[in-house]
C-alpha cells in the first residue's frame, strides 16, 4: 500500500494537481475577502495594465479600474469586480458589471469569481464574450504562475513559490 506522499508521486499529474490545490488554498487564505482585489491588481499590473484599486466599502460594483498607457486611461480600459467567495456567482452580478462598464465608458468588464459562475451566468458570459471576461480560481492561479517573477515582493512573501521540474510520465508529448 502506498502512503500519501508515494501516491502523490506515483503519477506526475497528481503532483501537479496537489501543488495547484495547495497554492489555491494559500491564495484563499492570504487573499480572503477584499484582499483578493490586491492580488488581481498585481496580476493585471504584471500584464502591463495600470490599476487603481478602490477603497474597501461601498464601491458601486467597481473594485479595480485598469487601463493601458502612461496614465492608465488608454484602451483597453477595464472595470474589474472581484468576488472572493467559493460560491457560484449569479447573472445579477454580470448585469451589474455590464451596467458599470457602460456608465464608466470602459471597453471591457472583468469578473473575478473564485467560485465560478452559475449556469445562467455562464450563458450571459457566452453572449457577452467580447465585452466581459471571467476569471475563476484556476484562471487566477494560471495568471499568477505565468507572471510570478513580476509579482511584487509582498505577493511573493504571502505566496512563496519555487519552480520544480518533473518527469512527464503521461503519454502526451
Amino acid at each position: 500500500m502506498l502512503d500519501s506522499d508515494e501516491a502523490i508521486a506515483f503519477e506526475g499529474q497528481d503532483v501537479i494537481r496537489y501543488s495547484r490545490d495547495r497554492i489555491l488554498a494559500r491564495i484563499r487564505e492570504e487573499y480572503a475577502g477584499h484582499a483578493l482585489q490586491d492580488l488581481v491588481a498585481a496580476i493585471l499590473r504584471a500584464e502591463g495594465m495600470k490599476c487603481k484599486v478602490q477603497p474597501k466599502g461601498a464601491d458601486g460594483g467597481v473594485d479595480i479600474i485598469a487601463g493601458s498607457g502612461v496614465l492608465g486611461i488608454s484602451s483597453p480600459t477595464i472595470i474589474v469586480q472581484v468576488k472572493s467567495q467559493d460560491t457560484r456567482v449569479g447573472s445579477e452580478v454580470l448585469d451589474q458589471l455590464s451596467g458599470v462598464v457602460g456608465q464608466h465608458h470602459a471597453d471591457h468588464g472583468l469578473l473575478v469569481a473564485m467560485g465560478g459562475l452559475t449556469a445562467q451566468a455562464q450563458l450571459k458570459v457566452d453572449v457577452q464574450r467580447l465585452r466581459v471576461a471571467v476569471w475563476n480560481a484556476e484562471e487566477v492561479l494560471n495568471r499568477l504562475l505565468e507572471h510570478y517573477e513580476l509579482m511584487p515582493d509582498e505577493v511573493k512573501r504571502m505566496i512563496p513559490l519555487r519552480k520544480a521540474w518533473l518527469i512527464d510520465e503521461s503519454d502526451v508529448v
